[in-house]
């Protein structure tokens, strides 16, 4: 296990993880009770996998850098369900404008840190990015609503934003403090080819390892089902081929 050597946690490595844990919990006191525990647990634990060898003992981020990596996956949690289970679609369509034109706080203070250190105004490809996932969550809640099936590639080429990768890599690129380069700019603003097929891949093994869950949970429209719907063809044929997609996006 990860930070431990037989059995016991590596000197200072628990007290950081205690420290963030409380931040974390602090971040969600804003949040209504059926949201936050789930947004602490389900987003703070995966957060701990990305590691960064400078700045930080262990192997590990700087704790506000942690900070930061935990707050977009609280963001990203907490705004898919608002999608998923408690806005209609009249609200959801208003909820996504208010998103696209309005300059969140937690938004501004990461791309004013930007500002401050290095001189870069990266706040509107923060602003696009968000905007982009709730446009996105706003498509997969009318298929919902419509019990539309799309083909296989109108899917993919929404849900290989919807499932948040591009927001993650470019908030996590600008939270270890590399200096901001202008062709960089470019490319994240532009969603380069790597941020797209990174979570293309994402996408994929995430449909391929929840599809029988999530269709148990009333969400139907994914990519194993699309090719099914696409094809005709079974449930295993259909996951061997979304396996040759993700060797091929990959």
């Amino acid at each position: 296990m990860d930070g431990c050597a037989e059995g016991r946690v590596i000197p200072g490595v628990q007290d950081q993880l205690q420290r963030e844990g409380q931040r974390a919990g602090g971040e969600t006191n804003n949040l209504s009770p059926s949201l936050k525990l789930g947004a602490v647990v389900e987003n703070y634990t995966p957060s701990k996998q990305v590691e960064h060898s400078q700045g930080s003992s262990h192997g590990m981020l700087p704790l506000e850098h942690w900070n930061g990596i935990t707050k977009v996956a609280a963001l990203v949690t907490t705004i898919d369900d608002i999608y998923d289970e408690y806005g209609s679609l009249d609200e959801l369509k208003l909820f996504t404008k208010a998103i696209k034109r309005d300059k969140s706080t937690t938004i501004y203070e990461m791309g004013y840190n930007a500002l401050i250190s290095q001189g870069e105004n990266i706040m509107p490809i923060l602003q696009n990015v968000w905007g982009d996932l709730c446009e996105v969550f706003l498509v997969e809640k009318k298929w919902t609503h419509n019990k539309y099936m799309p083909t296989l590639e109108e899917y993919l080429e929404n849900a290989w934003i919807s499932v948040s990768g591009v927001v993650f890599l470019t908030h996590g690129y600008l939270f270890t403090n590399q200096e901001i380069k202008k062709d960089e700019r470019v490319s994240l603003a532009e969603c380069h080819h790597l941020l797209k097929w990174s979570s293309m891949t994402f996408r994929l093994c995430n449909d391929l390892a929840t599809s029988l869950d999530e269709t148990e949970r009333g969400k139907t429209v994914n990519a194993i089902t699309c090719y099914m719907h696409d094809t005709g063809l079974c449930e295993e044929v259909a996951c061997g081929y979304i396996k040759v997609l993700i060797d091929e996006a990959w």
